[in-house]
């Protein structure tokens, strides 16, 4: 809830998981998320209740499609989330870039304060376009279903990723809360992840320019499997 009765703006990740988990409710068992792609219209305020509507578009016998409006209810959406479920195909091909060689360590990182996700970041010099950071649930372990440890895992890709927009240009993150906003993001979910274990979150700045900051992610497990990739762009304050 908002402290002292004042608004609060949401947090986008919990937007996109509403949307996805809503998605989820109406696509047959046999279907995992490929791909959820969120555009956020407007702000919502956290402690009020967030409503999402449900579009189908089409269901294939490998692919169905939803499109998902969130908001408040009587008003206009603040985002329209765009799922892409599939049928996975357990004899697929199977590929993956080699995993960061090594991998830092927990006990290297400083706590960077976030709810409900915890948050370790590995501390990086002054300028830097690059950023890691350890990524769990501060409750664990989760629900043993997928579909939730998908969602919980759109949630916890939207932090962090986009301050190193603001790092690049050598900026401190104190001015993170009043110079970026979201204003689309992306997740493809490549493997299945236990979001009761540590994830690291390898991140980097794309490119800044005409007032938006883009940058990229690449989530892994604790032992080197790619989980999800991700792209975000968000305004950027002066």
């Amino acid at each position: 809830m908002a402290p002292s009765g004042a608004a609060t703006r949401g947090f986008g990740g919990h937007v996109a998981a509403i949307g996805l988990a809503a998605a989820y409710a109406t696509v047959a068992a046999d279907k995992r998320v490929h791909h959820a792609h969120v555009e956020f219209l407007r702000p919502t305020t956290a402690g009020r209740i967030t409503r999402a509507t449900v579009h189908d578009t089409s269901d294939g016998r490998t692919l169905a499609r939803r499109v998902v409006e969130v908001g408040h209810p009587g008003e206009k959406p603040a985002a329209v989330a765009f799922a892409t479920f599939l049928r996975r195909d357990p004899a697929g091909l199977d590929y993956q870039p080699g995993p960061i060689t090594p991998p830092p360590t927990i006990d290297d990182t400083e706590v960077v304060h976030t709810s409900p996700v915890m948050v370790r970041a590995v501390p990086q010099p002054n300028g830097s376009a690059l950023q890691k950071v350890w990524i769990r649930p501060r409750v664990v372990p989760l629900a043993d279903d997928p579909r939730l440890h998908d969602c919980a895992l759109l949630f916890a890709s939207d932090l962090t990723v986009l301050w190193t927009t603001l790092t690049v240009h050598g900026r401190d993150l104190d001015e993170r809360h009043s110079a970026l906003a979201t204003t689309s993001h992306s997740v493809w979910f490549h493997r299945d992840v236990d979001l009761g274990s540590w994830l690291l979150y390898d991140q980097e700045a794309v490119s800044t320019t005409h007032g938006l900051g883009q940058a990229s992610g690449r989530m892994w497990t604790a032992s080197g499997d790619l989980a999800a990739t991700v792209m975000q762009v968000g305004t950027l304050g002066r």
